[in-house]
């Protein structure tokens, strides 16, 4: 924010002192003329100097933005990954109750069909 007006302060002022040296040209035409060619020069440097300064800090901001990106892609990749391990084991794990209580169902109804038979002596 302050380097922006510092900027534009600092344009002001290059642009009085260039109608100052315009006032200067009726009393030294060809030295006028001159300095003021070469001060119009140096003012298009220092402004395409500010524009691509500008330009390649964006340019920087969105090369790390892209990064900060694809860091976090590769984050939620990660977590997807291991969430996809955690739910397979989730459902092994459901699997074996499964197979234990079945196991155990069927224990449970052959002791109980063991306890039905009565045995007699004819």
């Amino acid at each position: 924010m302050r380097k922006d007006f510092v900027n534009v302060s600092d344009k002001k002022i290059r642009n009085r002192n260039l109608l100052v040296q315009k006032r200067n040209v009726n009393r030294n035409p060809s030295g006028a003329l001159k300095k003021l060619n070469s001060d119009c020069v140096e003012n298009l440097r220092v402004d395409y100097n500010l524009v691509r300064k500008d330009t390649n800090d964006t340019a920087s901001s969105l090369v790390e933005q892209s990064m900060n990106v694809e860091s976090a892609l590769k984050s939620v990749k990660t977590l997807q990954s291991t969430q996809s391990v955690q739910t397979k084991s989730v459902i092994e794990s459901s699997t074996s109750i499964k197979s234990v209580t079945t196991s155990s169902s069927r224990s449970h109804r052959s002791l109980e069909y063991e306890e039905s038979v009565e045995y007699t002596d004819e």
